[in-house]
């Protein structure tokens, strides 16, 4: 069995002390990860502030790193997309479409630097203020802390690292200990790239360690993506900082009478469905209205039925497994707990 080892400052750091990642279809082990100390953590964060204080790249080698990185990406995407599908259950048709988005959000931050223009702001409004203007500049806040889930293991962390790199931020990053192999192969992707190694740490530590770590005040900024109720936590815990949310939503579609019934129905069916429901903007409620309901629900249904469960690594297949069982028994709670207050299975 594999055994991944993880990055401090870019050092490649092992431990006696591993996890298992399992495969979400049948629980099998997919690799054993070392696991990183509260040391670890102070070693990276440390790297982090000194290579802070030293500066970052030029900006031309920045655009070059992300470009080239995302170049590496494209290169890769078939053994990508099967670490995405083994260690977060993701069926291989999306996983492939998830590496090619990862490609294209370190792109598009290579192009927000190319387009990151110095403004020259006019100072000369007032009597006595003539011949005097005012030069608007960027520079990088600090070191982000970097918290990433499991539903997108590799382009979720490319949305953390692309603009950071882009604005000469070091980064710790705590990605999913239940999806932790895409950023670690992602790390080793940019620093092929060119990345100065002390910009980048990987540690898929514990929660609780990690948590520790949030009130540290060497980090300038947070960035984290998970459930509300972590979030909201973590920001108290940072207060007075520069805190970025992206928590879980509860999407809602409206089909109008007037809509192309086909394309509707279509997207509907697939739309709660996509690696298995568990995406930030899965649909959870539908709105139809009643002139079109009945024929819609016939057709939706039809639709549903035909959708393919079973094995993600097959590539045929639409929806593959939960992550864990644990999740597994929070939607069969909600589904129980609406069925109890009235709802109707349409399916079985």
């Amino acid at each position: 069995m594999d055994v991944y080892r993880f990055f401090v400052a870019g050092e490649v750091v092992g431990s006696e002390r591993r996890f298992a990642v399992r495969f979400p279809y049948d629980g099998s082990s997919v690799a054993e990860v070392c696991q990183p100390e509260e040391n670890d953590f102070e070693k990276a964060v440390s790297a982090a502030v000194v290579a802070h204080e030293d500066g970052p790249q030029p900006a031309h080698a920045r655009v070059a790193i992300l470009e080239k990185a995302a170049a590496l990406i494209e290169s890769r995407v078939n053994g990508l997309a099967q670490t995405i599908t083994l260690e977060a259950g993701k069926v291989i048709k999306d996983a492939k479409v998830e590496v090619n988005r990862a490609a294209n959000t370190l792109r598009l931050s290579a192009d927000a630097l190319r387009n990151l223009k110095q403004k020259v702001v006019r100072c000369d409004i007032a009597q006595g203020s003539e011949g005097r203007f005012g030069i608007l500049m960027r520079f990088p806040v600090g070191v982000l802390f970097a918290i990433t889930p499991f539903n997108f293991p590799l382009n979720l962390v490319c949305h953390k690292l692309g603009p950071a790199i882009a604005a000469g931020c070091p980064v710790v990053l705590k990605p999913s200990r239940k999806t932790p192999l895409s950023a670690i192969k992602l790390a080793e992707i940019l620093y092929e790239a060119g990345l100065d190694r002390r910009f980048l740490s990987v540690l898929p530590s514990s929660s609780e360690l990690a948590e520790r770590y949030v009130g540290d005040e060497r980090f300038a900024a947070l960035s984290f993506t998970g459930s509300s109720a972590v979030g909201w936590h973590l920001k108290g815990r940072f207060s007075g900082r520069r805190v970025t949310l992206e928590c879980g939503g509860n999407a809602a579609a409206i089909v109008c009478a007037d809509c192309d019934i086909e394309r509707a129905v279509a997207r509907c069916a697939l739309a709660p469905f996509t690696n298995a429901g568990q995406v930030c903007i899965s649909l959870q409620r539908l709105l139809v209205e009643r002139h079109i309901y009945d024929t819609f629900l016939e057709r939706l249904l039809e639709k549903v039925r035909k959708l393919r469960l079973g094995d993600p690594r097959n590539p045929e297949t639409d929806v593959g497994p939960m992550i864990d069982d644990a999740a597994v028994r929070k939607a069969k709670e909600w589904v129980e707990e609406a069925l109890e207050r009235g709802a109707k299975a349409l399916t079985p």
